[in-house]
């Protein structure tokens, strides 16, 4: 089972996908993935990029990141039968980045991850970009000091969790707060017994 963990710029993805391995790997084989992954060759590259070397075209940067995404594929699709993967971002950023910056076709998009499993469960952490900004006092990269593009990118995945069914969460509020936000998606799918449903707020957009 694929879970990708979906949102703009510092809307705490890193730190949920985190959160959520640590808790799921106490009773069952998981795996965490994130992406950009900055360790693989082609990942190097968008770390070159993202800092500013270049002026790469917009269907430059997303070539690289499905590229990048595929450096991976031969270990995600060897995982064990019943290993839940979960995505720190993953096929649905290009579509949303894609489309927010210059608007590139999305037919092109998807097709850059048509090698990639489709995830089984998308969460997006949905915040204001202006609130996200402010988490990051030290140097941004060329994405995270955007504002319009920020603007548009938290849109377009709107619109993708309301087409695609996708399960959004507020993710303003403390980190555990967020967290028992996500377990509450999660632990019905994965029959965890133990959960307890927070009495946070969540909201579906099926």
């Amino acid at each position: 089972m694929i879970i990708a963990i979906e949102g703009g710029d510092q809307a705490g993805k890193k730190t949920q996908s985190l959160l959520l391995y640590k808790r799921l790997k106490q009773q069952m084989a998981v795996k965490l993935f994130s992406f950009p992954d900055y360790t693989t060759p082609v990942g190097s590259k968008i770390k070159a990029m993202l800092d500013g070397s270049g002026r790469p075209s917009p269907k430059e940067i997303h070539r690289l990141m499905a590229e990048n995404r595929r450096e991976k594929l031969v270990e995600i699709s060897g995982c064990p039968e019943g290993t839940i993967l979960i995505m720190d971002r993953y096929t649905a950023s290009n579509i949303a980045y894609g489309l927010a910056n210059g608007g590139l076709d999305r037919g092109f998009l998807e097709d850059l991850d048509r090698d990639m499993p489709k995830p089984d469960l998308v969460i997006l952490l949905d915040i204001d970009p202006q609130k996200a900004c402010d988490r990051k006092m030290a140097r941004r990269d060329i994405f995270e000091s955007n504002m319009e593009l920020a603007d548009a990118v938290r849109q377009k995945y709107q619109d993708l969790a309301h087409e695609q069914g996708w399960k959004t969460v507020d993710a303003v509020g403390t980190k555990q707060a967020v967290h028992k936000k996500i377990l509450d998606i999660v632990a019905p799918m994965l029959h965890l017994p133990d959960h307890k449903p927070a009495s946070l707020c969540m909201t579906d957009t099926s």
